[in-house]
């Protein structure tokens, strides 16, 4: 039921679910041998772990962190940075302190506008709304 996420959507329904989780417990601790719950256990941690390992993976891969690094370092301090993803945001800012523009986040939105949704998959309103940025732009994809 955790990992369905469905307990706790009422009151009524979170005593239920406390009561059949005492109920299955007592049912299954009283009809199964000790050795197969000591299995079934060390199955549910292998499934487990594994699954965990699966969804925590990061964005990017640590070759892909090490580029944006060296990228990052290397981009002179007038030039403004430029990201078609939000994602990659987070992972450019946290090795410089510059503004880093992404479309539909934070300061972006307020200088693009509503267009800034549609420049991830639109060229030339991408390089339309390049142009409002002054100076010289780095873009990062």
């Amino acid at each position: 039921m955790v990992f369905l996420r469905s307990i706790g959507h009422s009151r009524i329904q979170t005593f239920m679910d406390l009561f059949l989780i005492i109920l299955i417990t007592k049912v299954f601790f009283q009809y199964i041998n000790a050795k197969w719950i000591s299995i079934l256990i060390v199955i549910q941690a292998c499934l487990w772990s594994h699954f965990s390992s699966i969804w925590h993976k990061p964005y990017i891969s640590p070759d892909e962190n090490n580029r944006i690094r060296n990228i990052v370092h290397s981009i002179p301090e007038n030039v403004k940075i430029v990201t078609l993803s939000p994602a990659y945001n987070a992972y450019l800012s946290k090795y410089t302190d510059r503004e880093i523009y992404a479309p539909s986040y934070g300061i972006s939105q307020k200088i693009w506008g509503k267009s800034a949704k549609k420049m991830r998959y639109d060229k030339i309103l991408f390089c339309e709304n390049l142009q409002k940025l002054s100076g010289n732009v780095f873009v990062y994809v």
